[in-house]
């Protein structure tokens, strides 16, 4: 009887060792593209850099009084590029953008606000000098 419980522990140890095996190389194929993907500084360079100019840009363009309430989304994306952050508030958009090396909290920042048919109803400019 006991031999027969050794049996069946090893063949338990045995079958969850191979099912962790398979399902560890199952996932090393995509975790070894995420820490390449996370090791590659000349994406995160060229993103950071983006993320900057789109944020100037539409600080020049608020500062010299280039836009103006009523514009679509897809205009100011077509100007100024994808923001760092969308999201939604009751039926309005609101969008941030920021220079990559600027903090979330004492950075500037530019918020746009969409009404529900995603037109410019308005902007904030934080911190900004």
């Amino acid at each position: 009887m006991l031999s027969a419980y050794k049996h069946m522990r090893y063949i338990s140890r045995t079958v969850f060792l191979v099912l962790f095996i398979i399902l560890l190389g199952g996932c090393g194929g995509a975790l070894g593209t995420l820490i390449e993907l996370g090791g590659n500084e000349k994406l995160k360079r060229k993103s950071a850099q983006e993320e900057t100019h789109n944020f100037l840009a539409l600080k020049a363009a608020l500062i010299n009084n280039k836009i103006h309430e009523g514009i679509t989304t897809e205009e100011v994306m077509r100007r100024f590029g994808e923001p760092v952050l969308s999201y939604q508030e009751a039926a309005a958009g609101r969008w941030v953008y920021k220079a990559a090396a600027a903090d979330w909290f004492s950075g500037e920042k530019i918020y746009l606000f969409f009404d529900k048919n995603g037109n410019l109803t308005g902007w904030k400019c934080i911190n900004c000098k």
